[in-house]
């Protein structure tokens, strides 16, 4: 059983679905991009959007590792990253509070880990 509480363990769910959501989008934008185009023309707008898909995909992979292992710096992140998703209502509004909240419901004092 974990040593987290829920509301963390919540949270790091929720970044690695939304890992795999963002990872699904890049691989689907992508493969659209290289069938319509053929190929890698010049790098646009379109380009520009699959590119920040994955590094958003990225950064939820290494925050929600982070919130594993219990660093501060993620917390932080997950703040940030929260107040980010309070504009993308209804969803992100709902995630971003979710996000807030854990962050700020209470850090375990030790370093917990996930079993």
């Amino acid at each position: 059983m974990s040593s987290k509480p829920t509301s963390i363990v919540s949270t790091i769910l929720v970044l690695q679905i939304l890992m795999w959501i963002q990872l699904i989008s890049f691989g689907a934008m992508s493969a659209v991009y290289l069938y319509v185009f053929g190929e890698i023309i010049e790098f646009s707008y379109l380009e520009a959007f699959i590119l920040i898909d994955f590094v958003f995909a990225v950064l939820y992979y290494f925050i929600s590792k982070a919130l594993e292992k219990g660093e501060k710096w993620a917390r932080l992140s997950t703040i940030i990253l929260g107040i980010l998703l309070l504009f993308g209502f209804p969803i992100g509004t709902a995630i971003g509070i979710l996000f807030i909240y854990a962050m700020t419901k209470g850090w375990p004092k030790e370093t917990p880990t996930i079993n």
